[in-house]
């Protein structure tokens, strides 16, 4: 496994079609790799493919060209149902929106343990230990509408983080957030992902977040460049 990367592109082509218009082209990268435990700022303006991007290494969606390998596994090759174990195993994913269901912290962040095979009386104790890592355990039975947006993100986070994935994603994390609650965040997220020896990938335009990543990689018209963090302008 040493040998082979965390993250692994090849000939990656994404492009949108609908009814009356041309075809469009967001995403065309013909080869990226990304190491294990290594931790990666992507960044480009809104609308340059970043979510696009995430949920192509997800696993979410599925290329219109090329393959998405991740540990070894080409993503592509799985049916619709083994990709969600896959990602539920291996892949942790942090959404812009945290796409929390209207139910408690607890239940929330205990849901990928279905995936996994885990069997239910562990459930409870497996949630309430991780949302105690995020600095949630007096929150664990409130819904999302009880809590603030950065109290939100961090029930994502422990959700994400439950199986202790090799790979996890951050969409705009900061995005909804105050200055202090994001660095918060974020230092929570990145400590997280060192202790765990996890690759990290956040999308973002916030400038703040460059100084907190040697690699950073611009999407720009759809393709990748990398760069390294202090070369790396306001866009």
């Amino acid at each position: 496994m040493s040998d082979i990367p965390c993250l692994r592109l090849s000939n990656l082509m994404h492009t949108y079609t609908a009814n009356g218009l041309a075809p469009r082209t967001v995403l065309n990268v013909p080869t990226w790799q990304v190491a294990h435990g290594e931790h990666l700022l992507l960044r480009g303006i809104s609308g340059s493919g970043k979510t696009t991007l995430l949920n192509l290494l997800s696993g979410l969606l599925t290329p219109t060209q090329g393959s998405v390998e991740v540990l070894g596994q080409a993503l592509s090759k799985l049916t619709e149902a083994d990709r969600d174990r896959f990602r539920a195993q291996h892949v942790g994913y942090v959404f812009q929106t945290h796409n929390l269901l209207p139910f408690s912290a607890l239940e929330n962040v205990a849901m990928p343990l279905a995936f996994l095979g885990v069997p239910p009386r562990h459930y409870r104790p497996r949630a309430a230990e991780s949302l105690a890592q995020v600095g949630l355990a007096e929150w664990q039975h409130h819904k999302p509408h009880q809590l603030s947006a950065g109290q939100r993100l961090r029930v994502a986070v422990a959700r994400a983080l439950i199986a202790k994935p090799a790979l996890l994603l951050a969409d705009e994390p900061t995005a909804a957030l105050d200055p202090e609650t994001g660095a918060q965040v974020m230092d929570l997220i990145q400590r997280v992902c060192h202790a765990h020896k996890a690759t990290l990938i956040v999308a973002s335009h916030d400038p703040a977040l460059s100084e907190r990543f040697a690699q950073v990689a611009e999407l720009r018209g759809g393709t990748l460049q990398m760069a390294s963090a202090e070369k790396v302008g306001l866009l």
